[in-house]
Formats: structure tokens, sequence, C-alpha cells
């Protein structure tokens, strides 16, 4: 496929990553809108003795969450310093603030989670608690959300390409086809090893994946020399990326031109024949 599909592929897997994070969110915010935290009789007091842990570290506003699973518990406190510096509090089992949460949450069955804040600076503090459907909701609504974060990522990725098309030329083409006689471009180490350009005992040309440092499934073959040099010349950074392929992680360990110029280089990390 040439550059003009190139960039036609990028923008179609824009648009189908576009529509698929549009799908979770939309799952994310009605998972949300039903993660319904209820009230605290508890809440003046256990927000008093967090402010309280908080002042006496020096911090001016800070957090708690705590949350029980099914198959662990996890508690986080962190705070923000007077300098501003955010902290991170691992020590706390025998605070009176915790000693009263353990005794709160002894009450209450099953999966939950707790949120305190507290803004010394501004005199304002909350409580969240949410159990049962709520917690179910609010759980799935975290799992939706890192997908979401996962896709906006790679739509980033996508966005942000910067894949040359500029094609390769002759004169380097050459070169690369000259040193082949010397020894294979592929990387040599056991994992996947993307594509590679070899030399075969019979002289043809072959580009072809890489499995465990060799040859695998050859993708093109040439009988002698010109017919490969004119292919090469040909391609660039994008042709050669694998794109459209659904078994091919996008850009893995494909040939592109630095590759190339290290190749007729000689440095390291491709494997030489002796």
């Amino acid at each position: 496929m040439g550059t003009d599909d190139f960039d036609g592929w990028i923008q179609s897997q824009i648009a189908s990553l576009t529509q698929e994070r549009d799908a979770l969110c939309a799952k994310r915010d009605e998972a949300r809108a039903h993660a319904t935290p209820r009230s605290l009789t508890e809440e003046r007091e256990l927000v008093g003795l967090l402010g309280e842990f908080f002042r006496r570290h020096r911090c001016v506003s800070g957090t708690l969450e705590h949350i029980r699973r099914r198959r662990n518990t996890e508690t986080v406190v962190y705070g923000i310093r007077e300098n501003g510096d955010p902290d991170t509090f691992f020590s706390f089992k025998g605070e009176p603030f915790w000693v009263r949460i353990e005794e709160f949450l002894e009450t209450q069955e099953g999966e939950c989670r707790l949120e305190l804040r507290v803004d010394l600076a501004k005199g304002m503090s909350s409580a969240s608690f949410l159990d049962g459907e709520s917690y179910r909701n609010w759980d799935e609504a975290a799992e939706l959300s890192s997908g979401v974060d996962q896709l906006e990522r790679r739509i980033k990725g996508f966005r942000g390409l910067n894949v040359s098309k500029e094609p390769f030329g002759k004169p380097l083409a050459r070169k690369v086809a000259q040193a082949l006689s010397r020894g294979d471009l592929c990387f040599s180490h056991r994992d996947y090893c993307g594509t590679g350009l070899f030399l075969s005992q019979s002289g043809h040309y072959l580009y072809a994946t890489v499995e465990d440092g060799g040859p695998a499934n050859v993708l093109r073959e040439f009988p002698s020399i010109e017919p490969f040099v004119e292919w090469l010349a040909q391609q660039s950074d994008a042709s050669l990326s694998r794109f459209g392929e659904t078994d091919f992680v996008f850009l893995n360990q494909t040939l592109r031109r630095q590759r190339l110029e290290e190749f007729i280089a000689g440095q390291h990390g491709y494997r030489t024949l002796s």
C-alpha cells in the first residue's frame, strides 16, 4: 500500500478509536450516575480526626481513600504540605482517625469505598461512602475510566505520529544490498523481532518477518540484486511500517531508514554471518 493509503489508515484508526472511546465514556458516565454515596452520621468525627492528623504533619489539606474488595484491601493517605509539596503517609495504623475508621468499617458488610477530604486552609471537609450496588457501579466506572484513558493515549499516539514517507532512494538501497553480503539485517534476540532483510544461499534477497533471530515468513523475495534495489528504493518508513495488518503490532521493530543506515555502518544490534 502507498503513502496515501497510510494517511487514510491513520485517520481510520483515529476514527475507530474515538468511536470506541465515546462508547466507553457513555457507559462510564452511566455507571457514575448510579454510584450514589450515602450520608454518614460519623462524618464530622472522622474528618475531624483526620484533620488533626494532617495538622500535626504540617499539611494544609489531604485525602484518605479506603477500598475494601473481595480480593484485597487498599488504603491511601496523602496530603499537601504548607510549602506545597505532596506527601504520602504509610504509618498511620495507630492514629486516632484510623482506629475510629476501623471501628466504623467493622459495622459495614461487603465491598465498600470510603473517601475523606480535608482542607484546613479553607475550613472545608467532605466524606463519601459507597457500598452495595453503589460501590459496584463506582468500581465499574473506575474500570471503564481506565479503558478510556488507554484509548486516549492511543488516539494521541496516532495523532502525534511522525513517520517519514520519503522513499529510501537507490543509493541507500544499493548500499543495503551490498551490505547483506556480510550478514543479515535483523535483531538477534529471541523476543519477537519484527522484520528484516536477508541474502539466501541461493542468492535471493528476502524481506521477511523475524523470529528467534532468523527469517520466518517471507513477505517478498527477489531473484537478484537489481529488482531488490528497485523495490527497496521505493519504500519508506511508512510503507514498511506494516500498517493495516491485524495480526501485527504497528511499528513494532520494523525496517526504517535509521536501521538501514546503522546496518550499512556496521553498528551492533544486527546478526552478521561469520
